[in-house]
């Protein structure tokens, strides 16, 4: 089992690196949009879009991370005045909310992937970008 924790925890460290590098360069590719916007009045074109993809394949491959590093945001206002053994059921009970909303969250995201695939679909910006290509790295980083 602690073999199995090592490789869950590199995998979803790595894809936590690489979401975090993807936020990032869309950060700079934004920046640097707007810093020739005014300074030469031209436009990369497209930066928006592919931002988007990047915020969405990274968050997605970010999330396996967060859950394993229990750092996503939770309410504690009135947990930690709860006593210490209802805490773990509360914690169990969160826990299968989660799964479940992320479990219907990919669900849907396979049916967008599926529909993108069976149609050939593109984005209508002049990029033209094949959304099954953003749409399966933002799927894998669900099921991560």
């Amino acid at each position: 089992m602690d073999f199995l924790s090592r490789i869950v925890y590199r995998v979803s460290r790595a894809g936590a690196l690489f979401g975090g590098l993807l936020i990032l360069a869309a950060a700079l590719l934004i920046g640097f949009d707007v810093a020739i916007r005014q300074l030469f009045v031209k436009t990369i074109g497209g930066a928006d879009e592919l931002a988007g993809y990047a915020l969405a394949i990274g968050s997605a491959w970010t999330f396996g991370f967060t859950l394993l590093r229990r750092a996503h945001v939770r309410i504690d206002s009135l947990y930690v005045f709860l006593p210490v053994r209802i805490r773990p059921l509360l914690d169990i009970f969160g826990l299968t909310l989660f799964i479940f909303f992320m479990g219907l969250v990919t669900w849907h995201a396979c049916g967008t992937l599926g529909q993108s695939i069976e149609s050939d679909s593109h984005s209508i910006s002049p990029l033209g970008t094949p959304l099954a290509i953003p749409q399966s790295l933002w799927v894998l980083g669900l099921f991560v």
